[in-house]
């Protein structure tokens, strides 16, 4: 794969995991009511990593009145079991770990998907 297209597939995902977490904050208002706080489970790899290395979300909410709070995981399954817990809002992880997770009872609501990406 091209550097070029490497780096526009992981753009790509960025913009849709950043509208996808712009979605969950809604209609916040600038004002002056408690700062709202959204944690965000990620892994070592993958598009969100890309979004808190930048600080496009902070950037974005902070007039908002919203806090980002990243949580690091090693894999799937702890990230969803945070989710389960409260501990974290926001997550991405693979297409297994969801699988066995609502297969545990765990209630969670997918909001975006990215194809596989063979290559």
């Amino acid at each position: 794969m091209k550097k070029s297209n490497f780096l526009k597939k992981w753009i790509s995902k960025g913009i849709i995991a950043t509208i996808s977490i712009l979605l969950l904050a809604g209609c916040a208002k600038k004002s002056n009511e408690k700062t709202k706080e959204i944690r965000i489970g990620y892994q070592k790899s993958g598009p969100l990593v890309y979004l808190k290395n930048k600080q496009l979300l902070e950037k974005e909410l902070y007039e908002k009145n919203i806090k980002i709070s990243w949580v690091e995981f090693s894999s799937g399954p702890p990230i969803l079991e945070a989710l389960n817990t409260g501990s974290i809002d926001l997550c991405t992880t693979g297409e297994t770990p969801p699988i066995f997770a609502q297969a545990a009872g765990i209630e969670f609501y997918y909001i975006a998907y990215e194809p596989s990406s063979p290559e």
